[in-house]
């Protein structure tokens, strides 16, 4: 695994290299760190086609860039770039969700980047095998749990949305799927949705944009702030 680190505090670059040849260590895994005090330097690698698989950013960037400035340019070089912001300042959290990052983690909670590390392994080995088998009209398919955005009542059916906008259905209550499905990512959203946090892009008041081009759905005003709140923890790795 290749990751690279933008900070410009060289104390911490120090503290993650260490952090990093701990966690190589103990868990027998390749592990390659390249770390970069200005944002330049990891847009010089980006033009060149040099991508790496998780981008560490550090959101307050202090050279004229902001993490999540950055992390817009990766987006565009890099549509499947795994992004984790780091900060002193939770108040950034809810601000990277457009840029749609793997996690969100404090520096003061840094030893949480072995769990995001040992969940990155661990969902690329799952991402291979999980599917569920649903219904078309010309048969049974089986559909990766990781194109799924979203999944919404409809009659005595649970209609699945797609990344491609393609639709599958289920019969069967959404409170029943709900509890079949058993996955920290598929969050329930009242008695109307099941939304899929991985694919979501951005909250915009009371609409959920999807990090595909799909239509966003609208959610009761009441759902609001338990979205962000599950958005938040979902992000931070606290889901239970």
């Amino acid at each position: 695994m290749r990751i690279v680190y933008i900070d410009d505090e060289r104390h911490f670059i120090n503290q993650l290299s260490e952090l990093a040849e701990k966690y190589k260590q103990c868990r027998g895994v390749q592990l390659e760190l390249q770390s970069y005090e200005k944002a330049e330097l990891l847009l010089y690698d980006l033009a060149e086609e040099i991508f790496y698989d998780l981008y560490l950013l550090d959101i307050n960037l202090g050279n004229g860039m902001s993490g999540l400035e950055l992390a817009g340019q990766i987006r565009e070089k890099d549509e499947k770039a795994q992004i984790v912001f780091l900060t002193f300042y939770s108040e950034f959290a809810l601000e990277g969700y457009e840029y749609h990052p793997l996690h969100y983690i404090l520096k003061s909670e840094i030893h949480k980047l072995e769990e995001i590390l040992d969940q990155l392994i661990q969902k690329k080995k799952e991402d291979d095998v999980r599917f569920r088998l649903l219904r078309k009209q010309s048969g049974i398919e089986k559909i990766r749990y990781q194109t799924i955005c979203y999944i919404y009542k409809r009659a005595k059916n649970c209609v699945y949305v797609c990344e491609d906008g393609s639709t599958y259905f289920e019969r069967k209550s959404l409170a029943q799927l709900s509890e079949e499905l058993c996955l920290p990512e598929m969050l329930p959203v009242g008695k109307s949705y099941i939304v899929n946090m991985n694919r979501i892009k951005k909250l915009d008041r009371q609409d959920i944009y999807f990090d595909c081009p799909i239509e966003p759905i609208h959610i009761p005003y009441q759902q609001v702030e338990f979205v962000k709140k599950s958005l938040f923890q979902f992000l931070k790795g606290e889901q239970s």
